[in-house]
């Protein structure tokens, strides 16, 4: 017993029918049946998005290429910047913490070097200073 016949209908075919093609036509059937099938129009744009590469989501810290000082982000406003050094300098190479007057909420932290602030930036990314805030840690731009 073939699909077609579990379903109540025929295969039509024309000319000359190779296995193959009856079986991607009665299996496509099958499919319109269950109301999966997606149209000729669909199934191109599925194939067409499979074929071009995915674009990856970058996060932001990747963006700014490697620097010895880290930019913070979401630092609560009441937020000290002596918390902020019992904070970061348990990592190797910690220098010092600049908070910018008039700011509330950012801060930068400076390295010895690449390599150290980036290990504090993975280390702390997201980390909690309050119950509902989470540090935003990046590399800062070239020049500050």
């Amino acid at each position: 017993m073939t699909i077609n016949h579990l379903q109540g209908f025929s295969l039509k075919a024309s000319g000359c029918c190779y296995a193959r093609a009856c079986f991607q036509y009665s299996i496509n059937d099958f499919i319109i049946i269950i109301g999966k099938h997606q149209g000729p129009n669909k199934r191109q744009e599925t194939e067409a998005a499979r074929a071009q590469p995915q674009q990856a989501v970058v996060p932001q810290q990747l963006i700014e290429p490697p620097n010895k000082i880290l930019f913070l982000q979401n630092v609560p406003e009441d937020a000290t910047q002596e918390q902020i050094v019992a904070i970061f300098q348990q990592f190797a190479g910690f220098k010092d913490v600049s908070m910018v007057p008039g700011r509330k909420g950012i801060a930068f932290v400076e390295f010895q070097d690449e390599i150290q602030s980036g290990v504090a930036m993975g280390s702390l990314q997201g980390f909690k200073m309050t119950a509902d805030q989470a540090l935003v840690v990046s590399f800062a731009k070239s020049g500050y």
